[in-house]
């Protein structure tokens, strides 16, 4: 008895909401950046909308809630790459703002490596985009650096076919000179060569269960904002 419609959010433009709102008039939003602007999440909720987040840690509590848990699995990540010997990792994360993806997931790799009595590498670690031109470009940067690694940890699975690509290009094999893992699980992920070792994110299930958190909502109005946390699965494939 729904219709589902997509909207892009544009930070430089949040009018679109707003235009948007007053036009089709929804019952209920589900929003996929964890970053979005408080003003139009407020705007939202005056309009009497309940809003359900789904990704990651988000700062809005006051929006129903369906999340991985990103530390949890950036920790899983790097004990992996830990077990098999490697200490000098290189990692790639997008900027780190407030206690976004980026930032939960450095937290998480931080602290599997200070458990084990190791430094965490500050100077490996690589801020920026997380597409397959800010992977290549980053490892570009880090090869001609000569910065010394021997896994490469990148927060997106596009940032690490970008990796890959460069490793490539420079006439280094994965994995027997640089592992490297990924996060996300995309159906790129098991058709590269070799496929790629990564984070599994329950994409489809968590857009599941948030739009039924939503109906839940919309049926049942009055409830308090609740959350899920969802459960993320190291797959071992070919490049580590």
């Amino acid at each position: 008895e729904y219709t589902f419609m997509l909207l892009r959010y544009n930070p430089q433009s949040p009018e679109t909401v707003r235009n948007f709102v007053s036009r089709m008039h929804p019952v209920g939003v589900i929003y996929f950046e964890e970053e979005i602007d408080s003003g139009i999440l407020q705007y939202l909720q005056s309009c009497g909308l309940r809003t359900v987040m789904c990704g990651g840690v988000a700062l809005d509590h006051q929006s129903d809630r369906v999340h991985v848990n990103d530390i949890a699995a950036a920790y899983e990540g790097t004990n992996y790459l830990l077990d098999l010997g490697h200490r000098e990792i290189l990692f790639l994360s997008d900027d780190e703002q407030k206690i976004g993806a980026g930032f939960q997931r450095i937290t998480g790799s931080r602290k599997a490596m200070e458990e084990r009595g190791l430094e965490f590498p500050e100077s490996l670690v690589l801020r920026g985009g997380v597409t397959f031109e800010a992977g290549y470009q980053a490892m570009a940067t880090a090869l001609r650096e000569k910065k010394q690694f021997t896994a490469a940890f990148a927060f997106s699975d596009e940032l690490a076919v970008g990796v890959m690509a460069a490793l490539y290009d420079a006439g280094l094999r994965v994995p027997e000179d640089i592992s490297v893992l990924g996060y996300d699980d995309l159906t790129i992920a098991t058709r590269i060569r070799p496929a790629l070792t990564t984070i599994h994110v329950p994409k489809q299930y968590m857009g599941e269960a948030a739009a039924q958190k939503l109906i839940d909502l919309l049926h049942t109005p009055g409830q308090p904002p609740t959350k899920t946390e969802v459960s993320t699965m190291l797959v071992k494939r070919g490049t580590v």
